[in-house]
């Protein structure tokens, strides 16, 4: 008899734990966080891009993530990036600020399109 009360007891006070979440969706929304954070970076360096740079720019380049003092940007071919490394990468960092310590031109087609002026 002690047992079946006990039982009941149990069922009657049971409460399912709403604030637990399968790991692979806690990840999932931590990644999700983090990523958004770094293509708000990435539109807000390239809006303040398309005040300085040229049409060629804007056609072979694409702002990837600002994160950590480094400014990533994608060229649409590997030889661009020497190119858009010896013609932009001081004058970014001057406009940018204290926020990008480095520029990094890297072969990609990923990123945030410079918008027109």
């Amino acid at each position: 008899m002690v047992e079946r009360d006990q039982l009941k007891w149990v069922q009657a006070n049971r409460a399912e734990k709403s604030r637990a979440c399968a790991a692979g969706d806690l990840v999932k929304r931590v990644a999700e966080q983090v990523l958004q954070g770094a293509y708000g970076a990435a539109e807000d360096a390239a809006g303040r891009l398309s005040e300085i740079v040229d049409d060629e720019f804007r056609e072979h380049c694409r702002v990837v993530e600002c994160r950590g003092g480094v400014l990533r940007i994608n060229v649409d071919e590997p030889a661009w990036g020497y190119v858009m490394r010896q013609r932009w990468s001081s004058r970014i960092r001057q406009v940018l600020g204290y926020r990008v310590k480095n520029v990094l031109f890297e072969y990609g087609d990923t990123g945030v399109r410079i918008p027109n002026r």
